[in-house]
């Protein structure tokens, strides 16, 4: 009896070394052979439609390595996931979670931000928009009321009235992110602009006025537009008289959409070597917001071709000087040409459907 209760101790006692010895025998590996894992913690925010690869994040390892949890990027939300690490006997799991955020907005497409219409005229409410869309969701379409995936229009034009008529789009995506954009449609009598010009030459701006019905004055400021003008540009008020599709300017070069304000003073696009959209004088776009003209106004296509569709011969010009005040709308954003880009000679506001930057 003694016996076997010796050798049962003796058996507790080998277990409890044993034991011991597989607890220093674990410790010793881990520390002779460490398994370690570096994730970009950065990337763990994705934005909502884009494409993620859980182990793509992982930059370096040791061991093998297994990942699971499924990451929905079209579903906002938190997702957790797992990384397993084994290395021989050994196993290590680390813990993340991968939130999936909407932070890109519709994007709302108007036909034009300032749209003239004539008195008198059929007009639809639902043209000012070109197109409304979502990087993710997609077209998203008109509805009474502002709801998920869709847009609203707010505002009305009479057009037996000649005035101003601001108008607002508001757009809404699946998950509720909004964006916002205004407009105006001007109602105007038949060969008569309802608009007038105000060039302040010592900042480099135009500001486009409409005339308000209410006051019976142009004191809406409606368009704002990034110009260049020169030592020679006259300052007073004047009246547009003649235009022309292309036109060549001083020193042998051309100009496009053409509208003359007094004597050889135009508006007209920074000048192009020939009478082609694709020749244009790179350098001198990227001089715009400066003074770099001879005496003209110089504007990039997209604006000088809204002056020459939407301004009526007689339009009142101001031409006058205020280094404090660019205007009420403010300085538009210059746009820089990248001179090595093979699309360089091109306007990148330039409508023509053979624009390369369109393409691009």
């Amino acid at each position: 009896m003694v016996f076997v209760v010796i050798v049962m101790m003796v058996v507790a006692a080998g277990s409890v070394i044993l034991n011991g010895l597989f607890f220093i025998s674990g410790i010793v590996q881990r520390w002779l052979n460490p398994m370690s894992l570096d994730v970009d913690t950065n990337s763990l925010e994705v934005e909502y439609g884009s494409s993620f690869d859980a182990s793509a994040i992982v930059s370096n390892y040791d061991g093998d390595l297994e990942v699971s949890g499924d990451v929905n990027t079209h579903q906002v939300g938190d997702y957790p996931i797992t990384y397993t690490l084994k290395k021989g006997a050994l196993t290590k799991q680390y813990q993340y979670t991968v939130t999936v955020k909407d932070t890109s907005a519709p994007v709302i497409a108007l036909l034009d931000d300032v749209i003239t219409v004539q008195k008198g005229s059929v007009f639809d409410m639902h043209s000012v928009v070109s197109r409304v869309s979502d990087t993710v969701d997609g077209d998203l379409t008109y509805e009474s009321s502002l709801v998920d995936g869709g847009y609203t229009i707010d505002g009305s034009v009479d057009t037996n009235t000649v005035g101003t008529y601001p108008f607002t789009v508001t757009a809404q995506d699946n998950n509720g992110l909004q964006s916002q954009v205004q407009g105006y449609v001007v109602v105007g009598e038949a060969d008569t602009s309802p608009y007038m010009i105000r060039v302040n030459r010592a900042l480099n701006t135009v500001t486009v006025y409409a005339f308000d019905v209410n006051g019976g004055t142009y004191s809406y400021p409606v368009k704002a537009m990034l110009c260049s003008v020169g030592t020679e540009t006259p300052v007073g008020i004047f009246q547009t008289f003649n235009k022309g599709r292309w036109r060549e300017l001083f020193g042998g070069v051309y100009g496009q959409y053409v509208t003359d304000i007094v004597d050889n003073i135009l508006f007209h696009s920074v000048p192009y070597y020939t009478q082609n959209p694709g020749d244009l004088e790179y350098e001198e776009f990227n001089k715009l917001g400066t003074s770099a003209s001879l005496g003209c106004v110089r504007l990039d296509v997209k604006d000088v071709k809204w002056i020459y569709d939407n301004c009526a011969l007689g339009m009142t010009v101001e031409i006058y000087d205020d280094a404090d005040n660019p205007g009420p709308l403010g300085t538009p954003e210059a746009i820089n040409i990248d001179t090595s880009s093979p699309n360089c000679g091109w306007d990148p506001t330039d409508p023509d459907v053979n624009n390369p930057w369109r393409q691009s």
